[in-house]
């Protein structure tokens, strides 16, 4: 399911290994909206907590239980009132007691088969997607939950770990190639991770824009933007747009193009340029200026470095 906002509200699927079996906590409501319902762990995320905490707070707040690590599926309910729920998965200890709170007047761990019958209202696919996650736990699919990322500069450690986010994000190796092609030419203006518990999740990249004859000012693409899946819509492309355009200016940009969505990219000032382009886009493509009126009377076109017609991107 996809949907547009923010993460507003969590699901929280408890799972444990008991005697080599699988199975999943539901909770009886005895209060509210979902009165005389079975239903996983669920809740509202508060202005304070990321999606992440939001979910171990849950947890912890309705059945006692604390996770042993938690991981995020792509799973997402529209939410009514705007943005949407999010599927989170979480293993707890087969041995751990559930304490319940006021919401609720019963418990019940359930076999993936009676999970789907006491909750007819999931689908079977959600069920089977977050037993397989309980079972992988994959780590691109482990949540950081320690706060906001930290955004910093690409180190060469870092390039495996790159070239594996820019390929998720886009699931396909074209705009991966293109990154390491760029670095491999030494043509990087800027690039930076977002990196969480030493994790990168999301990285950008600002590579030289050449316009025409004009040799007298110094302009940047911002391609490509990449965050991975499971961490997407939690603001973290947002972070790094923002500290690509600081550091763009600090580097003595007169401005930077994209090709992108008006509709997202707007929000950090980019606006439809008057400047021809490769191609042959119109309201997607855009321009911000970091200096004052340093496109004012400029015409030609954009050209992007040779990578991005060498790739096909």
């Amino acid at each position: 399911m996809s949907n547009t906002g923010s993460c507003v509200a969590v699901a929280v699927y408890a799972l444990r290994r008991r005697q080599g079996a699988i199975e999943l906590l539901f909770l009886h409501r005895s209060g509210g909206q979902l009165t005389d319902r079975w239903w996983p762990v669920t809740g509202k995320r508060e202005d304070s907590e990321n999606p992440g905490q939001c979910a171990l707070r849950e947890l912890r707040e309705e059945t006692g239980l604390s996770a042993e690590s938690l991981y995020q599926t792509d799973i997402t309910a529209p939410v009514e009132g705007g943005g949407y729920l999010r599927i989170f998965v979480a293993p707890v200890d087969a041995s751990a007691r559930v304490r319940l709170n006021w919401e609720h007047d019963a418990h019940r761990w359930c076999s993936p088969e009676e999970a789907h019958a006491i909750v007819g209202s999931f689908p079977k696919p959600i069920v089977e997607e977050v037993v397989r996650i309980f079972e992988t736990q994959p780590p691109e699919r482990k949540v950081v939950t320690g706060g906001e990322p930290n955004v910093r500069a690409e180190s060469p450690a870092d390039q495996q770990q790159i070239h594996d986010v820019v390929a998720a994000a886009f699931n396909r190796p074209q705009e991966a190639r293109l990154v390491d092609l760029i670095r491999e030419r030494d043509q990087v203006l800027v690039s930076l991770v977002a990196e969480c518990d030493a994790k990168i999740v999301g990285h950008v990249l600002v590579s030289a824009i050449a316009l025409g004859n004009d040799t007298s000012e110094t302009y940047g693409g911002v391609a490509p933007l990449s965050v991975l899946p499971a961490y997407q819509r939690e603001g973290i492309g947002a972070r790094l747009m923002r500290a690509a355009i600081q550091q763009s200016g600090q580097l003595g940009l007169s401005a930077l193009f994209l090709l992108g969505n008006p509709g997202y990219y707007s929000r950090f000032g980019f606006t439809r340029s008057h400047i021809g382009n490769e191609y042959g886009a119109t309201d997607a493509f855009m321009h911000l200026e970091l200096r004052p009126e340093s496109l004012a009377g400029i015409q030609g076109t954009a050209r992007y470095v040779d990578a991005f017609s060498d790739i096909g991107v």
